[in-house]
């Protein structure tokens, strides 16, 4: 089985990550073979393969041609009992709740998530996909590892991002669809215009790993083709793709999409029936019939459970199958899924439930913010969590916290955020898929010690 890492993860990290997955070989880069060595030290890895590209790769020549290959032992996956059963890859968490956990999945999961994708993608046209996000990640592994197997869709992969050279490609290979992180979608937006025109070439973007705006999602669209299809993938490293769009679906409302259709059925558990005031997505029209809560999920595509972990799999799994995904959201009639943030990042002000990702979506409405994180910060004196936003502007461009607090006023109740205190900032820091490193900011409120607020 497979228990692919983070290449960014440190040597500590690393050595956590081969202990809990009983690693007994490392496959590596060769620029990471120190580190990967240093992590390796004393764990009894058999063997540390360091390889820059497959001629280089000799740990079993003998596999070289398929004849030879086919007279290896190999596992037979005919029976499909086996099939559910046998793990074929550990996934690690992002470790939000302490260390990072190994997701188990089965291979019926990995295939029977691809299917999903597959039904949901017009598959009479002829792709050409570019892909640069990590595949340890639960975004890209089903398009770059199960997706290119199974359908034999033309895949270009780039070893990192870097948006110039993304142009390029695409340029290059006349690529027609990619996945991107939000992040990724940020920087080509404040590009010059006539230098990502090559852009216009794509017709599908997958968009995962972080929510997108409405706003961001509209703007962005000018970007690429005319009828460019946006499609926001929601899922977790524990289930994988939960939702999508539909190849001929265009929708710019911030939408997740709806749930694919391998899934068994959703949920949305301890809904608070004034969530609509407490939450509210003033951007769509669905809101006010939609009930917010936690989503949970099932399907043949969820985890067996964490590896030699039975305490965690029980907090995060029902006995029944369903999985607790942990995020806020409400389904609309009409199927689309609209998150509204992780459970655990609500900020209780004075009682309200306030969702950081409302607020934040609201300040990236501003022509003059291009980034914003909001996090929640206990008040001593009050007794109670009162809301902090750190803010970057545009270049060249200047506001003070009046202005911000204004413009909030103008679209969220103020008993959200009567009490904000806005913090300007150079840039908000994010993890590789792009969502807000919420830990990081609450270390920085820690560090300034302001409690008065």
């Amino acid at each position: 089985m497979a228990a692919p890492a983070n290449p960014a993860s440190t040597a500590a990290e690393l050595k956590h990550h081969f202990t809990t997955s009983n690693a007994c070989c490392v496959i590596a880069p060769e620029s990471l073979q120190d580190h990967v060595l240093e992590a390796a030290d004393g764990l009894g890895i058999r063997e540390v393969i360091v390889t820059e590209d497959l001629e280089s790769a000799m740990i079993h020549p003998e596999f070289r041609t398929r004849s030879q290959a086919q007279s290896h032992n190999w596992s037979d996956f005919d029976n499909a009992d086996k099939a559910r059963k046998r793990i074929a890859c550990l996934n690690s968490t992002s470790g939000t709740t302490g260390l990072p956990k190994l997701a188990a999945r089965s291979h019926y999961s990995l295939v029977m998530e691809h299917v999903a994708i597959e039904e949901a993608t017009d598959s009479s046209l002829r792709e050409r996909r570019l892909l640069c996000t990590p595949f340890f990640h639960a975004f890209t592994s089903p398009l770059g590892v199960i997706g290119a197997l199974r359908t034999g869709v033309e895949t270009y992969v780039m070893r990192r991002f870097d948006a110039r050279r993304f142009i390029d490609c695409v340029k290059q290979h006349q690529i027609t669809e990619a996945a991107m992180v939000p992040p990724m979608i940020a920087q080509f937006l404040a590009m010059d215009p006539a230098s990502r025109q090559p852009l216009k070439n794509l017709r599908r973007v997958w968009v995962g790993g972080a929510p997108l705006d409405g706003t961001t999602q509209t703007r962005a669209a000018s970007m690429f083709a005319n009828e460019v299809n946006i499609s926001q993938v929601w899922g977790m490293t524990e289930g994988g793709w939960m939702t999508t769009f539909e190849t001929a679906e265009r929708d710019f409302s911030g939408s997740v999409g709806r749930l694919l259709g391998h899934f068994d059925g959703l949920r949305i558990v301890n809904v608070d029936h004034d969530a609509a005031s407490n939450y509210g997505l003033h951007s769509t029209s669905s809101s006010s019939q939609m009930r917010y809560g936690e989503i949970w999920v099932r399907g043949p595509s969820n985890m067996l459970g964490y590896l030699n972990n039975p305490e965690a799999t029980a907090a995060t799994m029902t006995s029944d199958g369903w999985l607790r995904t942990g995020d806020v959201g409400g389904c609309a009639p009409d199927g689309r899924i609209f998150l509204v943030d992780r459970l655990k990042e609500l900020i209780k002000v004075r009682g309200w439930q306030v969702a950081p990702a409302e607020v934040e979506a609201v300040l990236l409405a501003h022509e003059k913010i291009v980034d914003a994180g909001v996090i929640g910060v206990y008040n001593k004196a009050e007794l109670t969590e009162l809301p902090l936003a750190y803010v970057v502007l545009r270049q060249g461009c200047r506001m003070c916290q009046e202005e911000v607090k204004d413009h909030l006023f103008e679209s969220l109740a103020k008993h959200k955020i009567r009490d904000i205190q806005v913090k300007f900032v150079d840039t908000i820091p994010k993890s590789i898929s792009g969502k807000i490193l919420r830990k990081v900011l609450r270390e920085w409120a820690a560090e300034e010690k302001e409690n008065e607020y």
